[in-house]
């Protein structure tokens, strides 16, 4: 929100889009927004590939062993570095 003015074009609730630069919606973002929205959008993924990585993870270990990961076992500091 610091660098919103450089981002975006200034906006509110009173506005018309007809009132924006071309009077096009899209002429909302400066570059530098498009840039935010941009890299929001990669990082959104990110999270989503990594939630589905370690989902897998987690069923692979749980498959391999039913019974858990008792108090006190190396069986997890093992898991660990091995991924």
């Amino acid at each position: 929100m610091v660098f919103s003015s450089s981002c975006f074009e200034v906006f509110e609730m009173t506005s018309k889009v007809v009132d924006l630069p071309g009077g096009k919606a899209m002429n909302l973002f400066k570059p530098r927004g498009w840039l935010a929205i941009s890299l929001f959008a990669i990082s959104t993924i990110q999270v989503q590939v990594f939630n589905k990585w370690a989902y897998k993870k987690v069923d692979e270990y749980e498959k391999e062993h039913p019974g858990g990961v008792t108090t006190g076992s190396n069986e997890l500091a093992q898991l660990g570095s091995s991924i």
